[in-house]
């Protein structure tokens, strides 16, 4: 059994890469396809590798002809003759490209140098929902609260009700294929086994992988039936249960005895190794993790109305909290403190931010030529870390007074900071 150096995971023997992470596993490092700092077609510079997955290599680029930051996924040069993975490799780029949504990273472009094959996405700044999990292990630290998981699926659940739409089934769908944004969004990755779930679509081809064992479908396992939206959900429902127990759902030594106990086992509870889950998550998660696709909710629309319905019930019964700050004036106020404020709510800069889902009793003071007060409640919608580190701040009711306040903000200073 080997470990993952990255993040600790312990995988299937026979396996190259990380389950969890997508990195190499010990002695499977092998050289990357590019040097560092290598450009392609004289536009796409390429620095150190940021992932790596069975048929492709991701690096952190830059985009010298538009000055961004981009992600550029290689495929090696010698898989330029396997026709098979050369088209998986352009029909994730092809799939991808097609979709147009917040929470599926977008590509920009597709190219071939040569035998490489690559296309360009863009660079996300945070890091992956697997190496989140993994820092908690490693410093001891709890579970996901269930706001927080619940935010992560309700975004995961907007990406794939996208690509279910356009006919696309993921079907690889875990830690690793997620990114948590600084910026507090959830974008969903890797469509390298997407299969499209419309008669006549393309298929991964026989002989290549159809998903990671730790979180492949029943009927993906039996191969008995298509891949359909339900597929995905399963997955999902397995990333859930990591989030909110931080412990595999099925565990072991070889990949047959993980797919025999998804085919065969009866899954556990959240709240048998989490006494904190709500019994109403429990009920999602398993649902989601039913052995028949019929047993699973009906779309991830539906699946996302009742984790919002389940996070609304357990807002209500949250202790608020409260917010009071002052300032000396409206610039004070909009430069340091508060961002993009509107009627409807702002960004707050913090270094200590509440859970997403945390309802709050909010007063902002700012003195000046006049006294403002800005008082009522709200509730957080999102919650940023790095650089920006702070939280989103939806307004739910203002005093008429508070309200007033606000406007006279709004009306003499820049909403923007």
């Amino acid at each position: 059994m080997r470990g993952c150096a990255h993040c600790g995971h312990e995988g299937i023997p026979t396996a190259r890469f990380c389950a969890a992470c997508g990195l190499p596993l010990q002695g499977d490092e092998g050289a990357s396809p590019l040097p560092f700092g290598h450009v392609l077609e004289g536009k796409y510079q390429v620095f150190e590798e940021i992932g790596r997955g069975g048929m492709g290599v991701v690096y952190r680029g830059h985009d010298t002809a538009l000055d961004r930051a981009i992600a550029v996924k290689v495929l090696p040069a010698h898989f330029a003759g396997d026709a098979a993975v050369v088209e998986r490799f352009r029909r994730e780029a092809r799939a991808m490209a097609a979709l147009h949504h917040p929470n599926v990273v977008p590509v920009h472009t597709v190219g071939r140098v040569g035998a490489l094959h690559y296309f360009v996405m863009k660079f996300i700044v945070g890091r992956s929902l697997a190496a989140a999990l993994c820092d908690r292990l490693a410093d001891r630290a709890p579970p996901m609260s269930v706001a927080e998981v619940a935010e992560v699926l309700i975004q995961v659940c907007a990406g794939l009700e996208h690509a279910h739409a356009h006919g696309l089934i993921h079907r690889d769908v875990k830690p690793g294929n997620i990114m948590l944004g600084d910026d507090g969004v959830a974008t969903l990755l890797d469509f390298g086994i997407v299969k499209a779930s419309r008669a006549g679509g393309p298929d991964t081809g026989t002989g290549l992988v159809l998903g990671t064992p730790e979180y492949i479908a029943p009927e993906l396992a039996r191969g008995d039936g298509p891949a359909g939206p339900a597929t995905d959900l399963y997955a999902l429902g397995v990333v859930a249960f990591e989030m909110l127990t931080l412990s595999a759902l099925f565990t072991g030594e070889t990949a047959y005895a993980l797919v025999t106990q998804h085919l065969e086992a009866s899954p556990p509870a959240p709240s048998s190794r989490n006494p904190a889950v709500p019994a109403a998550l429990d009920a999602i998660v398993l649902r989601c993790l039913a052995k028949e696709p019929a047993e699973r909710w009906a779309s991830a629309a539906e699946l996302s109305a009742a984790l919002d319905a389940m996070s609304a019930s357990e807002r209500r019964g949250a202790a608020r909290r409260t917010i009071n700050r002052a300032f000396a004036s409206i610039e004070q106020f909009l430069s340091q403190y508060a961002t993009d404020v509107s009627a409807e709510g702002c960004f707050l800069r913090s270094r200590e931010v509440l859970p997403v889902g945390t309802a709050v009793d909010l007063r902002f003071t700012v003195a000046g030529d006049d006294l403002l007060i800005v008082e009522g409640q709200g509730e957080v919608v999102r919650v940023a870390s790095g650089g920006g580190r702070g939280m989103g701040l939806r307004f739910t009711q203002l005093t008429p007074a508070g309200r007033a306040s606000l406007q006279r903000i709004l009306a003499r200073g820049s909403p923007r900071a």
